[in-house]
Order: C-alpha cells, then sequence, then structure tokens
C-alpha cells in the first residue's frame, strides 16, 4: 500500500513522480512519423533493415517531445531523425531527437526533441496552441 504524505508540497515516494510529464501532451493518432537512426548511432544498429528508415503512428506531442511507435531494435538512447506534417501548415523534416522511453513489446516508445530552430519550436507551439 502506498502511503499518501501529509504534505501536499512533496513528491510522492513512489517513482511514479518522476514519470509525470513536463508538458500537456496533444493527442495527433492521425499524424505518421519517418524515423532515420542518425548518424551518431552505434555501427552495430547500422546493418539491421530496420535501422536504415521506417515509419510509424505518432501517439501525441508536446514541446519537448513525441510519443509514438518504434520497431523494437532501436534501444532507447538512440538519435533519431523524425519527419511528420501536423497539418499543412506545420510540417517538420529531419528533426533531431533522442528516444527516452520504449515499452517493449507494445512497439510504443517515446523520443525528446532537440536542437531544434526558434522557427521550428514557435511553428509546433503555434500547431498546438490553435487545436
Amino acid at each position: 500500500m502506498t502511503e499518501i504524505s501529509s504534505n501536499l508540497n512533496q513528491p510522492p515516494p513512489d517513482a511514479g513522480f518522476r514519470e509525470r510529464r513536463k508538458f500537456v501532451r496533444k493527442p495527433v493518432p492521425e499524424v505518421f512519423v519517418a524515423v532515420e537512426l542518425s548518424d551518431t548511432v552505434p555501427a552495430a544498429l547500422s546493418d539491421t533493415p530496420a535501422a536504415l528508415a521506417w515509419a510509424g503512428s505518432a501517439i501525441d506531442i508536446s514541446p519537448g517531445g513525441l510519443g509514438l511507435t518504434l520497431p523494437e531494435d532501436i534501444p532507447v538512447g538512440s538519435e533519431v531523425l523524425l519527419t511528420f506534417w501536423l497539418d499543412e501548415a506545420t510540417v517538420f523534416s529531419r528533426v533531431p531527437s533522442v528516444v527516452v522511453r520504449k515499452e517493449h513489446g507494445f512497439g510504443l516508445g517515446a523520443v525528446r526533441f532537440h536542437d531544434w530552430t526558434h522557427h521550428d519550436l514557435n511553428a509546433l507551439e503555434a500547431f498546438l496552441v490553435a487545436a
């Protein structure tokens, strides 16, 4: 049984607190995402067909990252490049990202965006606010 803290300003004692997301995420199940491994991926992965290029469905998006389906052989910590269209006016090409979470056996994962230009970040935030 989990203890309830009497001080609501303190995090709960379990790991669930660390798993809470920093940003509100918007569901985008109609979005398809092309995934490429970046040049920094270990050579052991570069020989697998799934490592060359892969496409899957997005789940949700926030200014910090994207939930999506990922192949099993792309491990957490891999740097990937994502290409996706949120709508006709909001298109992103080869967005640098890092795989931060995988749910093995389900094909689900999450990536954190990094090295975004201000223009791209502003375009994503405008899409999120408009919806």
